[in-house]
């Protein structure tokens, strides 16, 4: 379950707000990268914050992972892992829009 307390972090009160986005943003990519991703409430159980804030570093880490990491010629990223579905989706050729053979 994604709120098993697998992937623990220790909030701290002192913690300057851009050093707590990015730890949020590496236990998000530890979660996926263990194969049990981190749902939004229980990133920002980990680091006592709401569920938007959680929602935002968990889309800056997928971003980061989209823009940092170029794609090898299997489709996986630089790191092995397959895109998300929503990086597929964007490759796909819409059905109507392929050109025949015959058309120059």
């Amino acid at each position: 379950m994604n709120g098993d307390g697998t992937h623990t972090a220790v909030p701290d009160a002192r913690v300057d707000p851009g050093e707590r986005q990015a730890a949020a943003r590496d236990a998000y990519r530890r979660s996926v990268n263990d194969g049990t991703p981190l749902s939004a409430a229980a990133l920002a159980a980990q680091f006592d914050r709401s569920a938007r804030w959680a929602q935002d570093r968990i889309a800056e880490a997928r971003r980061q992972r989209s823009t940092v990491l170029p794609l090898s010629s299997n489709g996986s990223d630089a790191a092995g892992y397959p895109p998300f579905g929503s990086q597929l989706a964007m490759r796909q050729t819409p059905a109507g829009s392929r050109r025949s053979a015959s058309t120059p």
